[in-house]
């Protein structure tokens, strides 16, 4: 049974996460372009950034700020991309892809790799997934569908990274118990880490 509490979390961020996206929806082609060249200029300064690191991204919708240059630039210095696939369950799945590979629309209309043998998300070095908002604690609102906190619940990748633009940063989220926390955020303006809960 829902609290009263719980009730106002959840009406709460309903609220947020519309403002929030349609302020990245909103954004000029040209300024999403460029804010996706200047996050894949800073994602050298993530840790675990090494050749041979496998690092997890996803396909961007919804005015999502785009991780396809990131991706490119990890591929180019020697890391091994992968992206989600969405499965029956309300999982995801991880499958190995290269800049340049086709990819499938899924229910959703959102590209997705072949499928394939996936990697285990405790595999992964980095996973990089998409915001709405966040906090500089590292909480994170997703789209609510609720697909990265249960492909998160039972295992963690090396580095859990939030993406997204710095206009999306807020004071507070309210937090409910599956919701996973983030390492950090990277937007385009750089990698902040999660600071310690005051």
């Amino acid at each position: 049974m829902t609290t009263d509490a719980e009730h106002d979390a959840r009406t709460a961020k309903a609220a947020l996460r519309l403002q929030l996206r349609a302020a990245r929806r909103a954004l000029a082609p040209q300024a999403r372009a460029a804010a996706a060249r200047q996050l894949a200029g800073h994602a050298p300064a993530l840790p675990g950034w090494r050749p041979g690191a496998r690092i997890a991204a996803y396909v961007a919708a919804d005015g999502e700020l785009d991780p396809a240059p990131l991706l490119a630039a990890a591929t180019a210095a020697g890391l091994l991309a992968y992206l989600p696939r969405v499965g029956d369950d309300r999982a995801l799945t991880f499958h190995r892809w290269t800049p340049g590979d086709p990819l499938v629309p899924n229910r959703y209309g959102i590209g997705e790799p072949a499928a394939g043998a996936p990697l285990p998300v405790e595999k992964l070095d980095l996973l990089c997934l998409p915001l709405v908002g966040f906090t500089a604690a590292g909480v994170r609102l997703g789209m609510g569908a609720g697909y990265y906190d249960r492909t998160l619940a039972t295992a963690r990748p090396g580095l859990l990274v939030g993406v997204a633009y710095g206009e999306q940063g807020v004071e507070t989220l309210p937090q409910e118990p599956w919701d996973v926390p983030l390492d950090g955020v990277l937007t385009e303006t750089g990698w902040r880490p999660a600071a310690a809960p005051a």
